[in-house]
């Protein structure tokens, strides 16, 4: 909240997807980690699960063709050296152990890596992170984990603003799944839902899939 003259206040509502999700899902998180360190004087070792409210996915050039392999890896088991450090210590040299679970759904967040030669000034902002652009039917419908099928619920997309700079106000929409093939435009500039093709291309912010 901003206070201005003459008593008026100003709400100030710019956030991201991220923020919400962290928000409303703060009790139902997408995952949990667990660490532990062999070095039982290490504070490292959580006591509770640390709460993921969505996982981070790196993709090159739009290409979800690899996501359910990117999902096994962020859950496989990973031990490495802890090197901890508290204040006025040395690091610690115990082994780190991270466990991940993923609860009831999975709120996937895609960062999208452009190779060197593909990158064109005319086209992405040296400023402004760039959005993957991908087709709805090329997004995988099913995610395999602790064999168990987590399904492609809906998307959420961000369009930039006039500048495309990382501090300008842009506008958030989702495209919900009806179906193997069928999608919906949720749009609040919009009074109703809009059907859409699943050929639709879509500045994709996060995908969200459940049991």
């Amino acid at each position: 909240m901003e206070f201005l003259e003459y008593g008026t206040t100003l709400a100030v509502c710019d956030t991201t997807i991220g923020h919400i999700i962290k928000q409303l899902f703060n009790d139902l998180p997408s995952a949990l980690d667990i660490i532990e360190c062999t070095n039982l004087k290490c504070k490292k070792t959580t006591l509770t699960p640390i709460s993921v409210p969505y996982i981070n996915i790196q993709i090159t050039n739009e290409d979800l063709s690899y996501l359910q392999q990117d999902i096994d890896s962020r859950m496989r088991t990973n031990t490495s050296i802890c090197g901890h450090t508290e204040k006025n210590s040395t690091p610690c040299i115990g082994n780190k152990t991270v466990t991940t679970t993923i609860q009831m759904h999975l709120f996937i967040e895609l960062l999208n890596r452009i190779e060197e030669d593909e990158i064109n000034s005319s086209q992405h902002s040296t400023e402004a992170a760039s959005h993957p652009k991908i087709k709805l039917s090329n997004i995988p419908p099913v995610l395999i984990i602790n064999e168990k099928a987590f399904e492609l619920r809906g998307v959420f997309c961000y369009q930039q603003g006039l500048s495309r700079l990382r501090n300008s106000v842009g506008h958030y929409y989702a495209y919900g799944k009806r179906g193997p093939n069928n999608w919906e435009l949720f749009d609040d500039t919009r009074k109703k839902t809009k059907p859409v093709k699943n050929s639709t291309v879509a500045p994709c912010e996060y995908l969200m899939y459940s049991i």
